[in-house]
């Protein structure tokens, strides 16, 4: 019968409009079921925003959008972020999932040289969806940073937002090496010259 629920919620119409409106009103407790399939926009101050996509499920992008960038996720952590993109000319946002910094980053710093890594395949497809949705000139890399070329073992929750235990998977990610020298130099200002030529040419692909 839950599952049936879900379906027929699934498919219903006009769930971005309708939870747009309750949010005027406050946010309900069971708000985590309360999702919808489409982009929507976040504000990190009066004057700056970025989109993201809310995927028909609960997740990160759920609490976004009813709770706001100052309330939602991580806030130290991004309240950090935002100071430190504040004067950044170049951002790295390793492990980036759905791409919440580097968006963050690009709505701050839009002039700014970003490099996105994400090497699990379905986060690392909500990462180029919202860069693009954003038309952000983000560059993105669907694979770990490491200090070898070749693939590694990746473990991670079958569901991170699965409510309860949850099962585990192993994943055979791609792995790259971006350093040049002894120090990895050489390899990062090589990256970021190759940014700059994309980013004068296109905005919002990866």
């Amino acid at each position: 019968m839950t599952s049936i629920r879900a379906r027929i919620f699934g498919k219903l119409p006009f769930r971005k409009a309708l939870f747009s409106a309750m949010r005027a009103f406050g946010r309900p407790d069971f708000y985590k079921r309360l999702y919808f399939d489409g982009p929507f926009e976040i504000a990190i101050d009066d004057n700056r925003a970025f989109k993201m996509y809310q995927n028909n499920r609960y997740g990160i992008e759920t609490e976004l959008f009813w709770r706001g960038l100052d309330d939602a996720w991580e806030v130290a952590s991004l309240g950090v972020w935002i100071k430190l993109c504040q004067n950044a000319e170049v951002i790295l946002d390793i492990g980036a999932a759905e791409g919440l910094y580097a968006l963050v980053a690009n709505a701050l710093r839009p002039d700014s040289v970003i490099i996105a890594f994400e090497p699990v395949p379905s986060s690392a497809r909500e990462l180029r969806r919202n860069v693009v949705i954003n038309e952000a000139a983000v560059e993105c890399f669907e694979a770990a940073v490491a200090d070898f070329e070749g693939k590694a073992s990746f473990i991670q929750p079958t569901s991170a937002f699965q409510r309860g235990p949850s099962g585990y998977g192993q994943y055979e990610l791609l792995c790259r090496n971006f350093g040049g020298g002894n120090d990895g130099r050489e390899g990062l200002s090589h990256q970021e010259s190759g940014t700059d030529r994309s980013r004068k040419n296109r905005r919002g692909g990866c």
